[in-house]
């Protein structure tokens, strides 16, 4: 089998490297081309039992809840890979978009996300959830924007002349500046 190949080559990387395992970050990936969600979770079942016999382990990078109809990661799959993998690491960044300006990763949406996958507090399966904090904010602009890094963002604030603000509600900083045209 092909996939036994691979599986096996990407072991022997692992073990020649002295790696602890892999980071899947494939889900996103199969939902969004239309795949089935049963056959994904049984994919990284498959991946998981292969690689725990040689003492490796694999930690599921999985969406965060964006409150559609439709979630691309609920806790139904989170409770049927829980025993499978060592960790999941939760993209609770980019909250808002240049569509929809906001704030990069509210404390309240953060929570929320965490409370779907595990309700309870005394659940030790949290232990299991790695958040994923972003290292970089948006800049929004009226063309649209882009995300910026701490150079950019410092060399913005060079030539702001206002005050940065405190959004209680999302437990972020902002500013606005005002774009003048000439």
């Amino acid at each position: 089998h092909i996939s036994n190949i691979i599986l096996y080559t990407y072991i022997i990387y692992l073990q020649s490297f002295h790696f602890d395992g892999y980071v899947l970050e494939i889900w996103n990936q199969f939902i969004f081309a239309g795949a089935n969600v049963p056959i994904v979770t049984s994919i990284i079942k498959s991946i998981a039992q292969e690689l725990k016999k040689h003492n490796l382990d694999i930690i599921l990078a999985i969406p965060p809840f964006r409150g559609a109809q439709v979630e691309l990661f609920s806790k139904q799959q989170f409770d049927e890979l829980a025993l499978y993998v060592k960790a999941f690491s939760l993209m609770t960044y980019d909250y808002s978009s240049i569509q929809r300006p906001g704030p990069n990763s509210p404390l309240n949406w953060v929570k929320q996300c965490i409370e779907l996958l595990v309700p309870q507090k005394n659940d030790l399966r949290r232990s299991q959830i790695l958040l994923g904090i972003n290292f970089y904010g948006y800049n929004y602009t009226p063309e649209g924007g882009k995300a910026i890094l701490a150079s950019e963002y410092l060399d913005i604030l060079k030539s702001f002349k206002g005050k940065i603000h405190w959004d209680d509600n999302s437990k972020e900083h902002f500013f606005e500046s005002k774009y003048i045209l000439l």
